[in-house]
């Protein structure tokens, strides 16, 4: 019950939100707060500071920044804002990597028309994806499986936005499909969490293609330690 009322945690425990009432009405700038952070380790998306889980934390943030962690090893779809699903921009599609050696990620793309309930009808379509940590490789690979369903959304410009984080930053190398591929890599840059031009917990690497119904495999060969 704690727990519920001090955090937003999504179904897919990847992206942790502390919005307690005290939070809201009673914290000013720079005053300290808890937050109970689940078992895995925990980045901070405003400064990059990783924690265990498992056990309560206490941090303070600016007025223009609020206590959001990702679970390392997690893999976050995004899109470009909009103010309807009407108006999403549905011919690309970031896939935001926070690689770790420990922890890893699985679950759906998923599609439909974002306007009618045709999707009631079955008429949607669906992707599985993984995401993990290669030993025998040295690489943080990412699989995403062929479309599924009769929802036809079309060709994606896909980006893929790796966090270089310690331990797994030395990224040497970029397959995909077998095929090595050129990357770019970004700067820290300022500005909100989650979006999909650069982060403010560091630079990040990016490889961008384009995704058809087929299946897809991705890996970041990074150097050993």
């Amino acid at each position: 019950a704690q727990e519920a009322t001090q955090t937003c945690l999504p179904r897919s425990g990847k992206v942790l939100l502390s919005v307690n009432d005290r939070d809201k009405a009673e914290l000013a700038e720079g005053d300290a707060r808890e937050i109970y952070l689940p078992a895995g380790k925990w980045m901070d998306l405003f400064d990059g500071k990783i924690y265990s889980g498992g056990r309560t934390v206490k941090k303070s943030y600016p007025l223009a920044a609020m206590p959001l962690f990702v679970r390392l090893g997690a893999l976050i779809p995004l899109v470009k804002s909009a103010q309807t699903t009407k108006l999403l921009d549905r011919t690309s599609l970031v896939c935001d990597l926070y690689p770790d050696r420990e922890g890893s990620d699985e679950g759906f793309l998923y599609e439909d028309d974002g306007e009618t309930t045709a999707y009631r009808k079955g008429v949607f379509a669906k992707r599985a994806y993984t995401a993990r940590f290669l030993p025998e490789k040295n690489a943080y690979s990412v699989h995403f499986g062929a479309q599924e369903g009769s929802f036809e959304g079309g060709e994606k410009e896909v980006t893929l936005q790796y966090h270089l984080l310690r331990g797994m930053e030395k990224v040497v190398c970029v397959y995909l499909n077998g095929e090595s591929v050129p990357f770019e890599v970004h700067k820290k840059r300022k500005g909100y969490p989650l979006n999909t031009e650069g982060a403010p917990d560091g630079p990040v690497l990016t490889v961008t293609f384009r995704m058809g119904a087929g299946e897809y495999d991705a890996e970041f060969l990074t150097c050993a330690l």
